[in-house]
């Protein structure tokens, strides 16, 4: 009888081992649900919209969970755009020397809207070899689809409940919060629908009780031919201030336009600008100041009420006189916007800030 050989059974062993290794991973990958890679027998496609999400904890896993399903919808966007001002001050031989830069800046903030409450935490997965964990979030279309309905539902009430009370109310200004309302809310109904055509496997709409085209082109036709915004300036370069504050109301469809001082026109709303500047004689530390105020007051010229005030100042500064002046003027261009938008909010109904 022959001896075995050593060399042969050390030949087995890597065979062994990887036999063992690849059981253990077959065994590994058995035990991990199906959702892991994207998809469930459990909770099919045609009757569910799923997400997974991961991370350290089971907190931080179910969020990332929904948040995946919850970017198949629409989201909201609103960017607030703002100047950076830089000022770099040199000194050379005994002459000073200054530049000034402005550069545009965004402040994007992005937030899915809250409308799928039918979203569930259906699993939890750890994974002891990595430590992490794994949720699978899911939404039930038709749970989700009888939300949005509902939520769409309640929305052409009101619709058709502010429109009777437009058509009724005698006041321009009570008209148009009312018409503007009503605007904002078919937009929002708009987005509801854009919502449940994803949701929806057939990607239907929820028809509406009105025309939303006819329904916008009425408010439109408001803003531009039957309410009308005078908007007049007073003092210091105050006929630089005028046309940013007509820029401004165009841009939310309101017929505005400019009148003269003491004017007798007849208009819905009246806006005054009082602007005053005060250019500082001597420099500070080689720089010339010159402050700004700009005093904006909008008047009902019906019931002669004021609507709203608002006071606007700063201070600017720059190497000469006159380039801190001319900066002056620019901020005060930009403390009249942002007057506006107070006045914009007041119109709407809305408390300015």
């Amino acid at each position: 009888m022959k001896n075995s050989s050593p060399f042969a059974g050390r030949a087995i062993m890597p065979l062994v081992l990887g036999l063992c290794v690849l059981l253990l991973y077959s065994q590994c990958q058995a035990q991990r649900p199906d959702w892991m890679q994207g998809t469930s027998k459990k909770f099919p496609q045609q009757l569910y919209m799923t997400g997974v999400g991961s991370g350290k904890t089971r907190e931080a896993a179910e969020n990332q969970a929904r948040a995946s399903i919850a970017k198949n919808f629409k989201i909201d966007i609103s960017a607030t755009t703002g100047v950076v001002s830089t000022e770099t001050l040199k000194r050379k031989d005994d002459v000073v020397s200054g530049e000034s830069q402005e550069k545009t800046v965004s402040d994007v903030e992005v937030g899915v809207r809250k409308t799928m409450e039918g979203v569930e935490i259906a699993e939890v997965y750890e994974d002891a070899s990595t430590g992490s964990i794994h949720a699978f979030a899911v939404l039930k279309r038709s749970k989700a689809q009888a939300i949005l309905e509902d939520q769409i539902q309640q929305l052409d009430e009101e619709i058709v409940s502010l429109g009777k009370s437009a058509d009724a109310a005698d006041d321009k200004i009570e008209k148009l919060r009312l018409m503007l309302r009503r605007k904002g809310l078919m937009i929002s109904r708009e987005s509801l629908n854009a919502d449940h055509r994803i949701v929806d496997l057939a990607n239907q709409s929820v028809p509406a009780p009105f025309s939303l085209e006819k329904e916008k082109s009425k408010v439109a036709s408001f803003l531009k031919n039957q309410f009308l915004v005078g908007v007049t300036a007073i003092g210091d370069e105050a006929q630089k201030l005028i046309q940013p504050a007509l820029k401004y109301l165009s841009a939310q469809g309101i017929s505005a336009k400019k009148v003269a001082p003491n004017s007798t026109v007849s208009m819905d709303v009246m806006v005054t600008l009082e602007s005053d500047l005060e250019p500082a004689e001597q420099p500070v530390d080689d720089w010339y100041y010159c402050r700004w105020k700009v005093d904006m007051t909008a008047t009902d010229e019906k019931t002669g009420n004021t609507l709203v005030t608002e006071t606007k100042s700063g201070k600017a500064g720059q190497l000469t006189a006159k380039d801190a002046r001319k900066k002056a003027v620019t901020e005060m261009t930009k403390g009249v916007v942002s007057a506006m938008e107070s006045l914009w909010n007041t119109l709407n109904g809305e408390q300015g800030e």
